[in-house]
């Protein structure tokens, strides 16, 4: 986040300690000082009172730090990281959520960002594969230093309750908060009771970001490369070959884990017409080999092939939305 110092607090000794503190923050890369006038900042009372001290010497030294880093901005990546501002004040607003006094600042920076996925394992190998295939360095190490990490919040159906929790969690300050679904989609533009779900309560609140993956689950978000495999039961490598043979759009809304129902030996499609009418072209014997699936597993594929999961690739599994990914991690990114 991008954290200000409102002139008043520069004022008030009652807050310096609060304020020191809080600059620890801005050492650590974890939130940006946001700068009006550093003549400002530098003459103040907080700044001089404590000129000689370690603390003084060290807010200066950050304040002229970060003062010449905006004056020279690196050359980098466009990151979405600290665009949410907080003004740390004495007169807070009670119609904004974006001001803060300082002894309430410090407990609210101090608190990670959350993502609310449906299972923290799965999802959360998903999401960590998609962070190293598009290269955000500075979302994994966020994550690393505990500055964002992922909430289970179980079946959708429990998400007004747990983001609600996470709430109670943040107290005062704005909500950092992301949700991330599966769709469930059996073709494209279905609209599934967790579609419903997800929608209607953070359309409702309207402080909750969230995705819905446009493909049916994470595993369809598996590059073909990633899904090879040279010493597997020949069974996998049927599942594989015909998988190779279906359409992208057929490819995105296929059930990834268990595959098609077989009854006597055959595959039976289940399910709303639009689903059926999707594969209805695929030739039988590519049905039968795509019964079963990949497995309960399948993603733990997003670990164990991580150097297969590369930006090219994801982008080549099609996808209506060529950005969604960049879109889901620039969402993440934020929230910081």
């Amino acid at each position: 986040m991008k954290v200000c110092f409102a002139a008043d607090v520069l004022k008030e000794p009652n807050a310096w300690g609060s304020l020191d503190q809080i600059v620890y923050h801005f050492i650590t890369g974890r939130h940006l000082w946001d700068i009006n006038d550093s003549e400002e900042i530098e003459k103040s009372d907080w700044i001089q009172e404590d000129i000689q001290g370690r603390s003084g010497k060290r807010n200066l030294e950050t304040l002229q730090k970060y003062y010449t880093d905006s004056i020279y901005p690196r050359e980098s990546r466009e990151s979405n990281l600290h665009t949410i501002t907080l003004i740390i004040t004495q007169q807070v607003s009670g119609e904004s959520n974006k001001t803060l006094r300082p002894d309430d600042a410090i407990s609210y920076l101090n608190k990670p960002a959350y993502v609310a996925v449906e299972n923290q394992s799965s999802d959360g190998a998903f999401l960590d594969a998609m962070i190293h295939a598009f290269g955000r360095t500075e979302l994994s190490d966020a994550q690393t230093e505990g500055w964002w990490q992922y909430h289970q919040m179980g079946g959708f159906g429990e998400i007004e309750k747990q983001v609600e929790y996470l709430r109670t969690l943040t107290m005062v300050g704005p909500l950092r908060v992301f949700v991330l679904t599966d769709s469930d989609c059996r073709y494209p533009g279905e609209v599934t009771p967790t579609i419903k779900k997800v929608k209607e309560y953070c359309d409702k609140v309207g402080d909750v970001p969230y995705a819905i993956l446009r493909k049916r689950k994470i595993e369809n978000y598996l590059p073909i490369s990633a899904l090879f495999r040279k010493h597997v039961p020949k069974k996998l490598k049927n599942i594989y070959q015909a998988f190779l043979s279906l359409t992208l759009e057929q490819q995105a809304h296929y059930e990834m884990k268990k595959g098609f129902k077989k009854v006597n030996n055959h595959a039976i499609l289940s399910g709303p017409d639009e689903h059926k009418n999707l594969f209805e072209h695929v030739p039988k014997r590519i049905l039968d080999n795509l019964c079963g699936g990949f497995g309960d597993n399948a993603w733990e594929y997003f670990q164990s092939e991580r150097d297969m999961i590369t930006e090219d690739a994801i982008r080549l599994t099609g996808t209506n939305d060529p950005n969604e990914i960049v879109q889901i991690l620039d969402s993440i990114e934020r929230l910081l």
